[in-house]
């Protein structure tokens, strides 16, 4: 057997040595601990219930991003379903 493969056979069983036994001598990993689903302010009831404040109340610190917003899909898709905003032919059309 030539020297190359006595290596790299030694370097196997080292390595295979190296990770069974990291399996034996390292502590058991610490259990994930759970999300907490709501905090001590949610579930009081003093806490108001969140509301929609809309667009011209964001509009007033973020007035860039209300104008790139006016005009785009996002934007379009939040207007009021009218003969004319709905752009799709749907006539005969029936959903099942």
């Amino acid at each position: 057997m030539g020297v190359a493969l006595r290596l790299g056979l030694a370097g196997l069983i080292l390595l295979a040595a190296g990770l069974l036994g990291t399996r034996y001598f390292l502590p058991e990993p610490e259990p994930p601990v759970p999300a907490k689903t709501a905090s001590p302010a949610a579930s009081d009831s003093a806490t108001p219930e969140a509301t929609v404040v809309g667009r011209v109340a964001c509009a007033s610190c973020h007035a860039e991003q209300d104008r790139l917003w006016q005009g785009s899909h996002h934007d379009l898709a939040m207007q009021e379903v009218t003969p004319e905003t709905v752009l799709g032919d749907f006539n005969g059309t029936e959903f099942k």
